[in-house]
């Protein structure tokens, strides 16, 4: 499902808050406005905290709180889509958070919704449930096809048909805004769009790719005849090469998943990882898996997603995840750790059941043993009046005893009610 499907999925579902990271704003403006046109004609409202709102209205000028005060108080039955820019930066404050979540509640059985755009994912814990997450991703081979043709077509293009397009999956990976400086770089440095301006592309996607910091890109030189040995992964990544080709592509070939390479330092893997960029005439990506880890709370997940995001806005290209150990370094660890932890309480629980079976000293054994004595002997001296009781049930000869105790025992209450 791409983001058309899923904005207007969440508009028509009654989605009080939409969250999008991007930072393509015009072009999720104009994709926005696009399919509100289509949802019973929505308005779509803008703001930002410097400029305000794009209406004219002159209320929330640098004040957030007053912006969603306005957004509570319109027409219920008025269809519009409130577009607020980098206002991540404010759903930290209690006031604006609690704001926030009282209008996602209040905003659900009607026509209004909020659309809160950030380049980064930033949203309290208290409104995880209120929010809606969607992705919008960056320009498919298509959009940039359409986009590319219409800029260049009153500008002269030095390239046949096969080479515009080679030219056009350069470009896979960059946002619009990057694509309209490169090729205005190229209008300005020759007059005129060729396959030269290719290395405009590459020193682009240089730099965004630095800028992630968890990617680098590489210039691979090295060749097949670089590698010593290996003739059996030259030989597949030979064959293997052809399922990039239009036929291929055309007899439903798949594409290569993957090559694990594993071996001790200086057996050329690296080489291997650079050998195939060349000879598959793709980019080459680095990821170095300890960039990965973050020392706070989701910064972890969200480095991946972002490196995921990136390679595959880029693909085809070659994925080079260099000492791929480090990322279950700790696993083992952790095993170890606990297992550890584990013997030592047992071993101090052990310790601790021994304690009572010590043996205690003879003066503070004595005392314990006296009072065992004592329920020894109280059977012995009751033995005689439990000896009636048996006798009860003796034969007749035993009766008189028997009936003087029941005259003796009359007696004793007749002489109580006397005195």
């Amino acid at each position: 499902m791409n983001f058309r499907e899923e904005f207007n999925l969440s508009i028509r579902a009654r989605c009080a808050v939409l969250y999008v990271t991007t930072r393509e704003e015009e072009r999720l403006l104009s994709v926005v406005k696009d399919c509100a046109a289509e949802l019973e004609n929505m308005r779509v409202v803008s703001w930002d905290f410097a400029s305000g709102f794009d209406v004219g209205v002159a209320v929330g000028k640098g004040n957030p709180i007053a912006v969603l005060d306005f957004i509570a108080k319109e027409p219920a039955d008025t269809p519009i889509l409130y577009v607020l820019k980098d206002f991540h930066r404010f759903l930290e404050d209690n006031m604006v958070c609690r704001m926030v979540k009282n209008l996602a509640a209040q905003l659900k059985p009607q026509q209004k919704s909020i659309l809160i755009v950030s380049p980064v994912y930033k949203v309290p814990e208290e409104l995880t449930s209120s929010v809606s997450v969607l992705e919008f991703q960056l320009p498919t081979l298509p959009e940039l096809r359409e986009y590319i043709t219409n800029i260049t077509q009153n500008v002269v293009v030095d390239m046949d048909k096969e080479g515009f397009e080679q030219f056009v999956r350069a470009f896979q990976g960059l946002t619009i805004s990057t694509v309209k400086t490169i090729l205005s770089k190229a209008l300005a440095r020759s007059g005129k769009i060729s396959l030269d301006d290719l290395q405009l592309v590459l020193e682009e996607k240089k730099q965004v790719i630095r800028k992630t910091q968890v990617l680098e890109f590489f210039n691979a030189e090295e060749t097949m005849g670089s590698i010593g040995g290996m003739d059996v992964l030259k030989s597949w990544i030979v064959t293997r090469g052809m399922a990039f080709s239009e036929q291929a592509q055309q007899f439903g070939l798949p594409y290569p998943k993957g090559v694990l390479i594993v071996g001790i330092q200086g057996t050329g893997k690296s080489l291997c990882a650079k050998a195939i960029s060349q000879q598959w005439h793709m980019p080459l990506l680095r990821l170095d898996v300890g960039r990965l880890m973050g020392s706070y709370v989701g910064e972890s997940e969200a480095r991946t997603r972002e490196m995921i995001q990136i390679a595959e806005a880029m693909a085809p290209c070659v994925l080079w995840i260099d000492e791929v150990d480090k990322g279950f370094a700790g696993i083992g660890k952790t095993s170890k750790e606990e297992a550890a932890k584990k013997a030592a309480e047992e071993e101090v629980t052990d310790l601790t059941a021994e304690e009572p079976v010590e043996e205690l000293p003879e003066e503070n054994a004595a005392p314990a043993a006296e009072p065992a004595d004592e329920k020894a002997e109280a059977p012995a001296e009751e033995k005689p009046e439990t000896a009636p009781v048996q006798e009860e049930t003796a034969p007749a000869p035993e009766a008189p005893a028997a009936e003087a105790a029941s005259e003796a025992a009359e007696a004793v209450p007749a002489e109580e009610t006397t005195v």
